[in-house]
């Protein structure tokens, strides 16, 4: 090899390039980050009587008036990061044409524990959900009493491009304080004995979590072959019949011809609650996997052909106690349709059976 200067220019230049892209990223990480201040225009409209709101805090270890984080990219290369924030303190904000000056007894405090905007991806494109918990407090002769916690998973209608972020924020906040006013109104119309099961985003239940980690492995089984599946994804309580979530998934396929292992990173899940202890679930995945063919000579397999591109759905019946840290258990149907380059589409249906844990 003829080792000229500009050899060793060009093979420097490919061995600092990483380092320099990664220094510069990280310094324009400090440079471009940036701040966006939003107006929180509250609900005038709904009344909110009967309950006696004095006072809202926030012990959330942020500052006190960021509401959303959003990654971007710049030139496509450099991060751009915004975060976004109320001209004013939340607290203050949730709490215009809600906190009274009534002195009588009893009333009630809210406190904000969880408060963020959040982009959600999968394959049905971008969504933009409200995460929000604002614990309920009684006072009475000097003396507070928690009484429930509302948990909020609040989606917003999709943001068309051309509306500004700020706008969006706008529109979210304003929606959400006046959902938060209804539901004060839902609870201040509950029986006496507080026994009754109703649905809205109050919850009285102390053994509730803000958060679940879901945890599942499955099998299948049909004519063409068998498999094996893991998936593992977090959950806000339920707080309505419908829920979507998404998760990662890993899974180990086996036919006549050969075998795979494949990844997804956003399984789709629609849940709909029918009981208490039972949901009925519908789930889309799509998976790109390595093969591992069985019979060399017979199948002859060429390079493209060692990945597979799967897309598969399954209908079940799961047992699932709502907002529960328990065992939970799956069965249903599931059909699996497999690409791999030059072959056929296979599709397969099957038996799916599987458990798991929420905790």
């Amino acid at each position: 090899m003829n080792c000229t200067p500009r050899f060793f220019l060009v093979a420097f230049w490919v061995t600092c390039c990483p380092f320099f892209f990664t220094s510069l990223q990280v310094k324009a990480q400090r440079l471009l980050f940036d701040t966006l201040v939003v107006d929180f225009i509250p609900d005038t409209l709904v009344q909110v009587r009967g309950v006696n709101i004095r006072s809202i805090t926030d012990s959330r270890n942020e500052n006190p008036c960021f509401v959303r984080y959003i990654e971007k990219k710049k030139y496509l290369l450099l991060p751009a990061d915004l975060e976004v924030y109320t001209r004013n303190p939340l607290a203050g904000e949730i709490g215009r044409y809600l906190v009274t000056e009534s002195k009588s007894d009893p009333h009630y405090s809210l406190d904000i524990t969880k408060f963020q905007i959040v982009e959600r991806k999968s394959k049905l494109g971008k969504g933009t959900f409200l995460e929000a918990d604002l614990q309920l407090y009684r006072h009475q002769n000097d003396s507070a009493v928690w009484v429930g916690t509302f948990y909020y998973d609040y989606s917003s209608p999709e943001r068309t491009k051309k509306e500004p972020v700020s706008l969006a924020s706008q529109k979210l906040l304003s929606r959400w304080h006046r959902d938060l006013k209804l539901d004060l109104l839902l609870f201040n119309a509950r029986p006496a004995d507080g026994t009754s099961q109703r649905e809205g985003n109050f919850i009285s239940d102390p053994n509730v979590r803000p958060l679940y980690l879901i945890t599942r492995s499955a099998c299948f089984v049909g004519r063409q072959g068998w498999g094996m599946q893991g998936e593992l994804f977090f959950s806000r309580p339920e707080t309505r019949a419908f829920t979507r979530s998404t998760s990662g998934i890993i899974r180990y396929k086996n036919t006549a011809r050969y075998e795979s292992f494949a990844l997804g990173r956003t399984a789709e899940h629609f849940q709909w609650r029918l009981v208490s202890n039972w949901v009925f679930e519908s789930d889309m995945n799509l998976l790109l996997g390595v093969c591992k063919w069985k019979d060399i000579e017979v199948n002859r397999p060429k390079l493209q052909q060692l990945f597979e591109t799967s897309l598969s759905s399954v209908q079940s019946l799961n047992f699932s106690p709502k907002n529960s840290r328990t065992l939970t258990g799956r069965i249903g149907l599931m059909e699996d349709v497999s690409y791999i380059i030059d072959r056929r589409i296979q599709l397969q249906l099957g038996l799916f059976l599987g458990m798991g844990f929420k905790i």
